[in-house]
């Protein structure tokens, strides 16, 4: 009598689970004379070996979890620092390490114990900070939330540095288990504000003399128009060739020249300078040289024109013209023109 190769199954009943062995027992020319069963209760050894794997697959989870957490924390340039509740360190980012300029190791104690000696802290209005008052105390210990906090931090025998800080306290399952803090280095942003401050002041002040420069420019633009608008008015009514008409068209010719001068200089960067040093002074713009044609109009056109309005009209013109009393053709009303 022997026995044939066992066979092993499992089955579940009433939420038990068994695992089978049978082993066939052969008789006189091989035949399977009796079958022998061995059964075990494996329902617990079954538990247990699924908490191991799922152990298993969250043990691998966390790890590769750890290696991309320290991946993106090595690359980032801001550093973050963890203190636990009694505000000692319990891990630190390379940056937070090169700004600090303190080594891990010498980091470990309560931050509280070892500030005084280590760091010398200076706020922006020059105080000293106290240890009570540190970023990373007021976010592990106490489980305050600081934001944008501004401080010239000096350590060893490292340049000052001037850092901007946040921090928030950490809190798991509802429990303050300590604090994150958050820091980048501003020192050359610092070192650059007086600078980029005097810079806004000088753009503010070319700002204000050009508006002051517009200003003026718009008012000695608008100063011809009333005295052309005015003879344009006698020279519509006036008998071609009269006194009236001759020193109407002669207002109009000055104050054209003197548009023109205006207009010239704007177009001249080489004029602007002094265009604008005429202006602020009242005086009438440097003189160029232009034909006649661009500042006058021919009498014949004059005649023209009063020919076609046909007889004067019995309006009286407007008195406010006046001949010239200044470099500008103001108008003057002792000088006025005679009806």
């Amino acid at each position: 009598m022997r026995c044939a190769r066992p066979l092993d199954f499992e089955d579940e009943r009433d939420g038990i689970r068994f695992e089978h062995t049978l082993y066939p027992v052969l008789g006189e020319g091989g035949r399977v004379e009796q079958v022998a069963v061995f059964s075990r209760d494996v329902t617990q050894r079954q538990k247990e070996r699924q908490q191991a794997e799922e152990a298993l697959r969250r043990s691998e989870e966390q790890a590769m979890a750890q290696v991309e957490l320290e991946a993106i924390l090595a690359c980032i340039g801001d550093g973050v620092l963890v203190y636990d509740r009694e505000g000692r360190t319990v891990r630190s980012t390379p940056a937070a390490d090169r700004i600090l300029g303190v080594p891990p190791e010498e980091r470990r104690a309560p931050v509280q114990s070892r500030v005084m000696r280590q760091y010398e802290i200076i706020n922006e209005d020059g105080h000293r900070v106290l240890p009570d008052e540190m970023v990373a105390i007021r976010a592990a210990i106490r489980g305050e939330t600081v934001k944008g906090e501004v401080q010239l931090v000096r350590s060893g025998a490292h340049e000052p540095r001037w850092i901007r800080m946040n921090a928030a306290p950490l809190i798991v399952d509802g429990e303050h288990k300590g604090g994150v803090l958050s820091m980048n280095h501003i020192t050359e942003r610092k070192h650059a504000e007086p600078t980029l401050r005097e810079a806004n002041e000088k753009l503010r002040e070319a700002d204000r003399r050009k508006d002051e420069f517009l200003g003026m420019l718009s008012h000695e633009l608008r100063n011809p128009l009333a005295p052309i608008r005015n003879s344009a008015y006698i020279l519509r009514r006036a008998e071609p060739g009269s006194e009236q008409a001759r020193r109407a068209q002669t207002v109009i010719e000055r104050q054209t020249e003197h548009l023109t001068r205006l207009v010239g200089g704007l177009s001249s960067r080489r004029a602007r300078p002094r265009l604008r040093k005429a202006i602020a002074r009242g005086q009438s713009p440097p003189r160029r040289t232009h034909s006649p044609a661009s500042v006058a109009e021919p009498d014949e056109h004059l005649r023209l024109v009063l020919l076609r309005s046909g007889k004067r009209t019995r309006e009286q013109p407007l008195r406010a013209i006046a001949p010239t009393c200044g470099p500008c053709d103001r108008m003057c009303s002792s000088n006025a023109i005679p009806s």
